[in-house]
């Protein structure tokens, strides 16, 4: 299970203007969960879109590769990083090691957690 920070845009029925919408960010492991957290939330909301917020930095960098960042699990706990689902893990991005998932989750949503510089 890799989780990862989904920003949905959507457009509450308070607000009918097709110019006025609200962001619901989220974590999920997919497009789908991420859309059902949102109308959960915000019951009667229209979808205008979906998409991964933020992206591995180190990935990027030492691979050329722009890859979701994610909660992974290693044998130290959890950390924020980047994982290809044909390869594996790509790049730790986050210094911290995080006791338990709900701590990375946190982190990955508060964006409280510190990004590593180099590989």
């Amino acid at each position: 299970m890799f989780d990862h920070l989904y920003l949905v845009a959507h457009r509450p029925p308070s607000h009918p203007s097709a110019a006025l919408y609200t962001s619901f960010l989220c974590i999920a492991e997919n497009e789908d969960e991420a859309i059902h957290k949102t109308r959960e939330a915000c019951p009667g909301t229209k979808i205008i879109g979906v998409r991964i917020s933020k992206h591995g930095l180190l990935a990027m960098a030492s691979c050329n590769r722009s890859l979701p960042l994610s909660v992974c699990r290693a044998y130290d706990g959890f950390y924020l990083g980047t994982f290809d689902p044909n390869t594996g893990p790509v790049s730790r991005e986050s210094e911290e090691y995080f006791p338990s998932l709900q701590a990375a989750r946190q982190a990955l949503l508060s964006g409280n957690w510190t990004q590593r510089l180099d590989a």
